[in-house]
């Protein structure tokens, strides 16, 4: 799957994971629009939260079993997310989130894997990896 939105959020991920103060940015930016959207919590806003775990966890040193190729995928998902002007811009009714949702829904099943290390890792003792 691709896009080339998507590929724009690729290249920016890896400017942004040089930076921990504009990850935690973008962390926050995430956090809001989901506020904003009413997805606190729905599935779609777990698996959300989930990446965005999965990032701190990654820039604060404490996970650090994940792919590099994973974690800038993650971090172009969230990215695209945030970003109103996308495939689909955010701004029209209900059909605005469609490619952001299938583009999350995309991550999870490729990787699938990842995500499940580390909630397992979260549930059972996140201890530094």
């Amino acid at each position: 799957m691709t896009n080339d939105h998507f590929e724009r959020a690729k290249r920016k991920a890896r400017s942004i994971l040089k930076d921990p103060d504009r990850v935690a940015q973008l962390v926050a930016g995430v956090g809001s629009k989901l506020s904003a959207a009413n997805l606190e919590f729905g599935r779609m806003g777990e698996r959300i939260k989930i990446m965005i775990r999965m990032i701190k966890a990654y820039i604060e040193g404490n996970y650090q079993v994940i792919p590099w190729k994973s974690i800038i995928v993650i971090m172009a998902v969230l990215i695209y997310f945030i970003i109103p002007l996308d495939l689909i811009p955010d701004f029209i009714p209900v059909t605005g989130y469609i490619d952001d949702f299938s583009l999350i829904l995309w991550v999870f099943k490729h990787l699938q894997d990842d995500i499940s290390t580390f909630v397992w890792w979260e549930k059972h003792g996140r201890s530094k990896v």
